[in-house]
């Protein structure tokens, strides 16, 4: 299948990357689109653009879509009412996200769409969960948790490494070949932050938060942690 991977106008990162190397991996023809009037040389287009700007990208890419179109997002923390001027289109629209090697959240509003991403997750490998509605917000929350545990548990087997140096056991704590998500945007942190009822918790996942960024240079990231962190 011809894929094709449409930016948005600011940078995001969110997991489309992941999820076009996987296909491309699977056999598919992935490639950059430049412009929305190019998905007319593609079957499949998976957008890449922060939560704040799909919207504005499904409006972009709406006059080109026809109806055996198949359109897709990566945003954990969004649902599917972005891409409903595509799916008025004719558009199939859904979303797909990585969790876990071999496990994937997606969400359809139709059997079709449904059919297409449980076939995808097949062709990479995994299962696809249904994950929908308010429960989107509480994914985003769990894959920035993922991504700081990530960060700690490098941080752990660097020390271990040192302290088990010569040792035998030194590589049982390897985490070569673990996922490691990408930081959400300013926006989708703040909102995760202000979702969090314990202050205390709030407060490790603006400190982690900022650890994050120091180690992708993330500077707007950084800078709002750094925000949050002013008493």
């Amino acid at each position: 299948m011809r894929v094709g991977v449409l930016r948005g106008e600011e940078p995001a990162h969110c997991a489309a990357r992941t999820v076009a190397h996987g296909l491309a991996e699977a056999g598919h023809e992935v490639r950059d689109l430049d412009a929305a009037e190019e998905i007319a040389g593609v079957q499949m287009v998976l957008v890449e653009a922060a939560e704040e700007e799909l919207a504005r990208v499904a409006l972009r890419v709406a006059p080109h879509a026809r109806p055996e179109h198949i359109v897709l997002h990566a945003v954990p923390g969004a649902g599917l009412e972005p891409l409903e001027p595509l799916r008025r289109a004719g558009a199939v629209v859904g979303s797909l996200v990585p969790l876990f090697p071999g496990l994937w959240a997606v969400e359809y509003r139709d059997e079709v769409a449904q059919t297409v991403l449980e076939l995808l997750v097949e062709e990479l490998g995994g299962e696809a969960e249904l994950v929908s509605g308010p429960r989107r917000r509480a994914l985003a929350t769990a894959l920035s948790w993922m991504r700081f545990a990530y960060d700690v548990g490098r941080e752990a087997h660097r020390e271990l490494s040192v302290a088990l140096e010569g040792s035998a056991h030194a590589t049982l704590f390897s985490l070569e070949g673990e996922h490691r998500d990408p930081l959400a945007e300013v926006p989708a942190l703040a909102r995760q932050r202000a979702g969090m009822r314990d202050s205390g918790k709030a407060r490790i996942f603006t400190q982690l938060a900022r650890w994050a960024a120091e180690r992708d240079e993330r500077h707007d990231v950084e800078l709002w942690a750094m925000q949050e962190e002013k008493p």
